[in-house]
This record gives structure tokens, C-alpha cells and sequence, in this order.
């Protein structure tokens, strides 16, 4: 990690012939929930807030909203799964949860 003022950033590193990358998010979330502790900002890796829109897996989907207990379920995927909608929104690629009148969406 580097330092700069008040920012912190995230440098990859060579151990060895590898490189290994250091992500704020597990991939293929581009970015996870933040949350800041002082001044040191915490992520939860598990728990997407926005997918890589170059990726396959683009489409975010929440199964679980986050709670301050950490638990909390949202995860990139390659098309929202059955019961979601994107509601026509190519842009974010978000998926929501179908109207309950719906019986396919």
C-alpha cells in the first residue's frame, strides 16, 4: 500500500515471476461496499456494488440487501437469474426483483 496525504491506494505486486494483483473487490466486481473507520476506508469483498461492465459477468444482482452485520448477498453474474429483471436498463446492467403480479419476467 502506498500512501499519498489522505489517500491509500492498493499497488500490485511481483512475488517471485507472479504478479499478483491487489482488488478492493473480489472480480468481477468493480467496486464492493465501503465502509470508513476513522480514516481508513474497509471493504467488504464479498458484497458488490458494481460490476465490470467489460466483463461477461456484468449484470449485478442483490439476493440480500447489506445489513451493518455484514451479512448481505450481491454478485455479478452473466444474466439476472429467474425471478429478476433488468427492466430494460442496458446501461448499469442492475438486476431487480420481479413484480410480484408477474408470473415470468
Amino acid at each position: 500500500m502506498e500512501e499519498d496525504g489522505d489517500n491509500t491506494y492498493l499497488v500490485d505486486q511481483q512475488e517471485g515471476n507472479e504478479l499478483i494483483p491487489h482488488l478492493k473487490c473480489f472480480a468481477p466486481c468493480q467496486y464492493c461496499y465501503q465502509t470508513k473507520k476513522g480514516k481508513k476506508p474497509e471493504f467488504d469483498k464479498s458484497y458488490c456494488t458494481q460490476c465490470w461492465q467489460t466483463h461477461p459477468l456484468k449484470y449485478l444482482q442483490t439476493d440480500k440487501p447489506w445489513k451493518k452485520d455484514g451479512s448481505g448477498e450481491s454478485t455479478c453474474l452473466g444474466a439476472c437469474s429467474k425471478g429478476f429483471t433488468t427492466n430494460g436498463d442496458h446501461k448499469l446492467h442492475v438486476c431487480t426483483n420481479c413484480h410480484e403480479s408477474c408470473e415470468t419476467c
